[in-house]
């Protein structure tokens, strides 16, 4: 069973992605920063709804010395990554078994918020 906060969190991604979303660049070019794996490169972009920007971005993680073509993109929803799609030709691994989700995962795939978000304690 989901707490009161869980249930409210879920209701505000479900609005946030329900909504048209625009990139805000502000005049400057993005810059690449470390990412968390040692070998990516990241790229946060703040995401605007409404005329607001309230703490979403799209997240791009590059990995430009892998020998194939790798990358991740994701949306972040107040610190959470609620949405991504990895792109690997080499990915593999195991999905909590209590998720709608296909248990062993292949190559590329998408975390899709809307088989997800049951999940949000």
């Amino acid at each position: 069973m989901q707490s009161q906060a869980a249930i409210d969190f879920v209701r505000a991604v479900d609005t946030f992605m329900a909504a048209q979303k625009f990139l805000v660049l502000g005049g400057v070019a993005p810059t690449w920063q470390s990412a968390r794996d040692v070998d990516a490169q990241r790229l946060k972009l703040p995401l605007e709804v409404n005329g607001e920007q309230s703490g979403q971005y799209l997240l791009l993680d590059a990995f430009p010395e892998h020998h194939t073509l790798k990358f991740c993109i994701g949306i972040i929803f107040l610190d959470h990554v609620v949405d991504r799609l990895d792109y690997d030709l080499e990915a593999s691994h195991a999905n909590d078994f209590s998720a709608p989700l296909p248990n062993l995962v292949h190559g590329p795939h998408w975390h899709a918020w809307g088989l997800n978000k049951s999940s949000v304690k």
